[in-house]
């Protein structure tokens, strides 16, 4: 039911009605359960089905595909999942490869993704295979080249992104090295493609849904090549620092250990899910709730900070333009969306916490007393995650405000210490500003709902 002045606007419940509606929309059991019905329950069904798959959002996605072909077409496989996930789905295993708050390869996920790649070499001609990829089906997945181990990739991962790199960079290196990603999957059909299309659906948790990206796109042809990964290492300054096994591989790549560059048109690669999808739902609840809705779009990237600054300058200029009466129908409340996903270039020894808590901690830091008192703000990885924590994100608003000062204030010496060492975990703990949900099973990366009460309010 729509707000009324009885009901605070600015209660923390009720921008996780308005985040809970995001998840929903993207829902992976209900949206491959779907699609399953619409693509493989047709006149010319194969004798079976083989599901190879990765990411947080694996068990829905796999519940989903079983429930859909329940009692109609048998299925087997495997799909990797972070732990806490895992379970038996009929004949797909659902298998936990790594700790649930880690975005680390394990040794479990190399076993596992090994398995995927036999699973793959064994296909039936009559089986269909589908593929369920979503967001964090890269570290799920390491299958590095020969001469290159698991550590010495995770050494490379962790450089590129510690300096900044973007997800395209980080994944342009990750394909390289890599037997399953950048179409490495699809070249184990090769040369003999499965009698019936292979089916890939796919969660997005990048900017923009590029299916090359996404999972480091095992299913579609790569675009990058190793001149331009070296060129990436070399522009981030941490190509003189990688492995120098690494180095050789990527210095004297050529045509024949080159990633797939023509995807197969064997190949249906779908987006079922995305960030323009939970946001756009977001919108739809809020403004059922009475909001006064202004959404700034899904694209979001770059610098968290920057981008904070960047939604700093937006909340003042409503407030301001809400001071000025310059808002119609100014008895509403109002609410701004964004959505997208950022980076942070870390500090040599960092301390806990993610990009959406960062976000948060310098929103506290730069508002005003004033500023803050109409607002309350939610940043939230929608896959319940936030960096290396429990958190999904951090609050912005008046008590979380006065609680970080206050504690500021008494201990400006260790405030200090941890804002250097990016501790916002920690920091936003003190203020009482974690968002921790739990894991959502999906992943369409982060939203941002924010919430003015207008002056007239």
């Amino acid at each position: 039911m729509p707000l009324t002045r009885y009901q605070n606007p600015l209660d923390r419940e009720v921008i996780e009605w308005i985040f809970q509606a995001g998840i929903d929309a993207v829902d992976p059991q209900k949206l491959v359960k779907n699609a399953i019905t619409r693509d493989l329950l047709g006149p010319n069904q194969p004798q079976g089905v083989v599901v190879l798959g990765a990411g947080k959002a694996g068990a829905k996605m796999a519940r989903g595909l079983v429930e859909g072909l329940w009692g109609k077409v048998p299925c087997r496989g495997l799909v990797l999942v972070p732990s806490g996930m895992e379970g038996l789905f009929g004949n797909v295993e659902v298998r936990a490869v790594r700790p649930g708050a880690s975005n680390l390869p394990t040794q479990k996920a190399l076993e596992g993704t090994q398995s995927l790649l036999d699973l793959a070499r064994g296909v039936n001609p009559m089986e269909q295979v589908v593929v369920l990829l979503s967001g964090g089906a890269s570290a799920l997945t390491p299958a590095p080249v020969f001469g290159i181990t698991l550590e010495e990739k995770i050494q490379t991962t962790s450089l590129l992104a510690s300096a900044g790199a973007s997800i395209q960079q980080l994944n342009g290196v990750r394909k390289h090295l890599s037997q399953f990603k950048g179409g490495g999957l699809l070249q184990e059909f090769c040369p003999a493609p499965p009698q019936f299309p292979l089916i890939a659906y796919i969660l997005s948790d990048v900017v923009g849904d590029p299916v090359e990206v996404i999972g480091s796109g095992p299913t579609v042809a790569d675009s990058s090549t190793f001149a331009q990964c070296i060129s990436d290492c070399q522009s981030l300054g941490v190509w003189d620092q990688l492995p120098k096994a690494v180095q050789d591989y990527l210095g004297k790549g050529n045509f024949k250990n080159e990633t797939l560059k023509q995807t197969p048109p064997w190949v249906n690669n779908q987006i079922l899910g995305s960030n323009k999808i939970a946001l756009e739902a977001c919108s739809q609840k809020a403004r059922s709730l009475g909001f006064k809705t202004i959404q700034l779009g899904s694209g979001f990237e770059g610098d968290s900070l920057a981008l904070a600054r960047d939604h700093l300058e937006i909340i003042r200029s409503i407030r301001q333009r809400s001071i000025e009466g310059n808002f119609k129908a100014g008895t509403r409340p109002i609410c701004i969306l964004s959505g997208g996903e950022t980076t942070m270039r870390l500090v040599t020894h960092p301390g806990p916490g993610g990009r959406n808590q960062a976000f948060a901690l310098e929103l506290l830091l730069a508002l005003g007393c004033e500023e803050v008192k109409r607002l309350c703000l939610l940043s939230a990885g929608t896959d319940g995650e936030d960096g290396p924590t429990t958190a999904a994100g951090g609050w912005v608003d008046a008590m979380a405000w006065q609680k970080l000062h206050d504690w500021v204030d008494r201990n400006p010496q260790k405030a200090e210490q941890l804002l250097a060492s990016q501790s916002n975990h920690q920091l936003l703990e003190y203020a009482g500003a974690l968002f921790s949900p739990g894991p959502t099973g999906t992943n369409v990366m982060d939203v941002r709902l924010g919430v003015f009460l207008q002056e007239s309010l």
